[in-house]
């Protein structure tokens, strides 16, 4: 229902018909090129994880909070049609979503260079020591 009334006021200020499907389409093209372009700068996998708070939880805890991430990490990449692996959204979903040419140049033109640059989260969002409510 959200995007059907997304889809009404789209077409409302454009003049333009959108539907519901053409909206989620659009969405689902934009994420996976995204996706795409940020696996390009290094960013896979090995980036989408969890922060943690040592504080809060037992190694016990931790490691089981891993697997359940892990687990859900590869149901995602799954349905997202990413490589369980690495993340990399798969040619045959880039082509699915009308981009195939962006996922032959993702595809033929790596291996890409592990992610160097800076934290990719605020280096103050990370768990550190305390209580917090």
């Amino acid at each position: 229902p959200l995007f059907e009334g997304l889809a009404r006021l789209l077409g409302a200020a454009t003049g333009e018909t959108f539907s519901e499907k053409s909206l989620i389409d659009a969405a689902d093209r934009i994420y996976t090129l995204e996706k795409a372009f940020n696996s390009r700068q290094g960013i896979t996998s090995a980036h989408d994880s969890i922060p943690l708070n040592p504080d809060r939880l037992t190694p016990e805890e931790m490691e089981r909070e891993r697997t359940i991430h892990r687990d859900l990490l590869y149901r995602y990449y799954t349905r997202q049609g990413q490589d369980t692996r690495t993340g990399i959204p798969t040619r045959e979903r880039m082509r699915e979503l009308g981009l195939a040419m962006e996922g032959e140049c993702l595809h033929d033109e790596g291996p890409y260079p592990e992610w160097t640059g800076p934290a990719l989260r605020p280096l103050d969002s990370y768990p550190r020591g305390g209580n917090r409510s």
